[in-house]
């Protein structure tokens, strides 16, 4: 969590961010001095995403992405908002399978050196599952 400059933190606030950090919570304090770009690298120090999206070398600004858990798993709901097709990386430290929106349209999502990769038209959208219970291959469940 970042926490924004105030010129006077209230008591209850003061103790649960206390409480939060207590917890094994992370507070990155931020002041009027503070340089945007330090506060920067101080988040992604800390945070990373529960799914990468990439292309190339940075991640693919114009593919989002919305996660949902429960029952065991996670789900990814991906969208192109670009008009230009991407040929995107994904990563989500662990093993993932695309699920068709359609039922029995054919998944894009395969392993490409070991990485996962899917090649996403203008404005496709796309679902990710990722299951807690055991290892997952890109072919979707029939």
């Amino acid at each position: 969590m970042t926490v924004p400059p105030m010129q006077i933190i209230e008591p209850e606030l003061r103790s649960w961010l206390a409480d939060f950090v207590a917890a094994r919570g992370t507070a990155v304090m931020v002041d009027l001095d503070s340089d945007l770009g330090d506060v920067v690298a101080a988040v992604q120090a800390r945070v990373s995403p529960s799914l990468s999206i990439t292309t190339g070398s940075r991640e693919a600004g114009d593919v989002v992405a919305v996660k949902r858990v429960g029952d065991g798993r996670s789900l990814w709901f991906a969208l192109n908002l670009s008009g230009d097709p991407v040929t995107v990386t994904l990563r989500s430290g662990g093993d993932l399978r695309e699920l068709p929106l359609d039922e029995g349209q054919p998944t894009r999502l395969r392993i490409e050196q070991g990485h996962y990769v899917r090649h996403v038209a203008p404005f496709e959208s796309f679902m990710l599952a990722s299951d807690v219970g055991g290892p997952l291959d890109p072919v979707p469940l029939c």
